[in-house]
């Protein structure tokens, strides 16, 4: 499956696009590293094949839970309420 894949392209580019209107706003351009790239499709295709279970963001970026399709059943973001909770009545 994935790991059979060949990356052709070595260059990668992000563009940033409004949603609202499709107005162009930046170009950024990388150069891509072949086995970090496989390696991520890997980790993902082991979810989406279920083979392991799902995994929350990394805290800093829990706003961006506020998006998410799943959030109303995510695991990973009740137990970091509960977590808050019992700490908050920790120090109260």
């Amino acid at each position: 499956m994935i790991k059979d894949h060949k990356v052709s392209n070595m260059n990668g580019a992000i563009e940033y696009i409004l949603q609202s209107d499709s107005t162009w706003k930046h170009r950024k351009e990388f150069q891509r590293d072949e086995d970090h790239l496989k390696n991520l499709l890997i980790k993902c295709e082991s979810y989406w094949i279920g083979k392991r279970q799902s995994e929350g963001v990394d805290i800093e970026d829990a706003y961006k839970c506020q998006w998410c399709d799943y959030k109303h059943i995510c695991t990973w973001r009740e137990d970091k309420q509960n977590e808050f909770s019992r700490k908050k009545r920790r120090f109260n």
